[in-house]
């Protein structure tokens, strides 16, 4: 008897694992979209498609722009548009139907080109109506410098910013450095919180266009709606300045404490050029920005440590932000070795905002050292005409 039921045993293992070569049937694919299309008006791409008739429950609509940039819709969207894409490269869009049972459909695409003439055209905004007008010697140098410097630039005033597309200008860089001034950007300087300025630049940048944000500039990341209030900058500073005998710069090297840091971002097209000091401190090299004089300490940053952030084991505040934001920090305090605070970040483009964003908040950023002559002037001078350039590029 036992051997019986050995036998019986062995021929249903048999049944059960000897099928190696046998084909189960495949489930069937659920349904797609239809009738993909598309429509074009400058560089932006609308794309419109019938969902299917299907007794499964849509969760969502996927699409996909050259299989990286991805974006997910509701459930019954049949149409978005990518705005501002890139001109004289294939573009391939792909619209998936996800299901609430965990189902995705085949992929349906569709493809353009888009020919034309890349734009490279840069703008400064100033809160006057000419730089001649300008009170505070920092914002006066850093205007003063932009006309001089930047051949494809244009100054523009509080009015001549109300029209400003990405088409017109790429990159608009907007540098903000008052004593005086409080914390928060409701209280920027007229024109800065002004309703329909800043209307224009929300519009400026879902559509595409890009940001050099530069000390006290940096609070418009919040009034733009690119990062939460609750993320604020919060390391403020707005003093007349007293003597002080250090070099101030920025850390590219983010954790440089640990080995190997968190992060390297000296090769980042932001410092290309730069002169480094890696004489004080034993950690890391940084980039000096101001040396010995009267420093206004005009700070616009990031504490890290003040949100509250739940940091996972093995990471760091810098990595939360990050992914908060959709940001990359490139700069902390020259002194810093740890993950305390950010004073450079680069905010990636996201649906709802597609131009690209650099946000200098450091003190060490200053366009007119009172008293002297800023021995590292050619440092400031040099990352602010690389980050006009590299957004220009985007």
């Amino acid at each position: 008897m036992k051997k019986n039921i050995f036998l019986i045993l062995s021929v249903a293992l048999l049944g059960l694992f000897g099928c190696n070569n046998v084909e189960l049937p495949s489930a069937e694919p659920v349904a797609k979209v239809s009738s993909l299309e598309y429509t074009i008006e400058g560089r932006n791409v609308t794309l419109t498609w019938t969902l299917p008739v299907t007794e499964l429950e849509i969760s969502h609509v996927v699409l996909t722009m050259n299989s990286d940039q991805t974006v997910e819709l509701g459930d019954s969207v049949n149409t978005y548009t990518y705005e501002r894409v890139p001109l004289n490269e294939d573009l391939y869009f792909t619209a998936k139907v996800a299901y609430a049972n965990g189902r995705v459909s085949e992929g349906v695409t569709v493809s353009t080109r888009i020919e034309g003439e890349v734009n490279n055209n840069i703008a400064m905004l100033i809160g006057y109506e000419s730089v001649a007008e300008i009170e505070d010697d920092d914002e006066k140098a850093a205007a003063q410098w932009f006309e001089a410097t930047i051949t494809n630039g244009t100054i523009l005033t509080p009015t001549t910013v109300l029209d400003i597309t990405p088409d017109m200008f790429t990159t608009l860089w907007i540098h903000i450095d008052r004593v005086g001034v409080n914390p928060g950007w409701e209280n920027l300087p007229a024109p800065f919180n002004n309703e329909n300025v800043l209307e224009a630049l929300r519009a400026y940048t879902a559509a595409g266009g890009n940001l050099l944000l530069t000390v006290h500039a940096t609070q418009l990341t919040v009034a733009l709606g690119i990062i939460p209030d609750n993320l604020k900058p919060g390391l403020f500073g707005n003093g007349s300045g007293a003597e002080n005998a250090d070099i101030w710069g920025i850390n590219p090297i983010i954790g440089s404490v640990d080995t190997p840091p968190y992060s390297d971002n000296s090769e980042h097209p932001a410092f290309e050029g730069m002169d480094f000091n890696s004489e004080v401190y034993a950690t890391h090299a940084f980039a000096p920005l101001i040396g010995a004089g009267v420093k206004e300490d005009h700070n616009c940053m990031w504490d890290l440590n003040s949100y509250g952030f739940a940091v996972p084991s093995g990471s760091n505040t810098v990595a939360v932000f990050e992914e908060e934001t959709n940001s990359k920090v490139l700069g902390t305090w020259q002194h810093v070795a740890d993950y305390c605070c950010a004073g450079m970040v680069e905010f990636n483009p996201t649906p709802g905002a597609n131009g690209r964003i650099i946000a200098i908040g450091v003190a060490a950023y200053e366009w007119a050292q009172n008293g002297t002559t800023n021995a590292y002037q050619t440092n400031v001078e040099k990352l602010t005409e690389n980050c006009l350039n590299y957004l220009t590029e985007q």
